[in-house]
């Protein structure tokens, strides 16, 4: 069993967890924009592969509303089975997120700023996303063209990273 995954997923879950009101928002912990990836296991595994692979690739962080089948042990399984005993991404259980940011479908590639200041926790953070089965590259080029100025300029630098490991 992977234990590293276990170990996040129950850190990621626990710490949502004790967040029950519909107005709790997380605060995005970084200074920095942050690439999140949402994604579903209703997805078909070669889409859930590369997700996770172009996340890897650029630091992104998978995210699912929930367990698979409502089951931490199948969720373990299902992950282990998709992507091996040492998956080389972060994949967490966040329905949270999918709630503060309204994440209607998946997969959707958000770039989320940080939140300005603490006066303004009760504020959604601003954020840009694009919707559908694309590839990471084809969504940050979408932020890139009509995203806010800071997202286009993360979007830039990431695009810049995926160039150079494809060289």
């Amino acid at each position: 069993m992977c234990y590293r995954f276990l170990i996040i997923l129950l850190i990621s879950f626990s710490v949502r967890a004790g967040c029950h009101e519909s107005s709790c928002l997380i605060p995005i912990q970084s200074k920095e924009p942050e690439l999140f990836i949402f994604v579903s296991f209703s997805m078909p595994e070669q889409s859930l592969k590369l997700w996770a692979e172009q996340a890897n690739l650029l630091g992104g962080k998978l995210l699912l509303r929930g367990f698979y089948d409502n089951s931490l042990e199948k969720t373990t399984v299902k992950t282990l089975e998709l992507f091996g005993q040492n998956p080389n991404v972060e994949i967490a259980i966040d329905p949270e997120r999918f709630q503060q940011f309204n994440i209607q479908g998946v997969p959707a590639v958000v770039i989320a700023q940080p939140e300005p200041s603490l006066e303004q926790n009760d504020l959604p953070p601003a954020l840009d996303v694009v919707y559908g089965d694309t590839s990471l590259e084809e969504a940050l080029k979408r932020i890139v063209e009509s995203g806010a100025p800071e997202s286009q300029k993360m979007a830039q630098s990431l695009l810049k990273q995926v160039e150079k490991a494809y060289e």
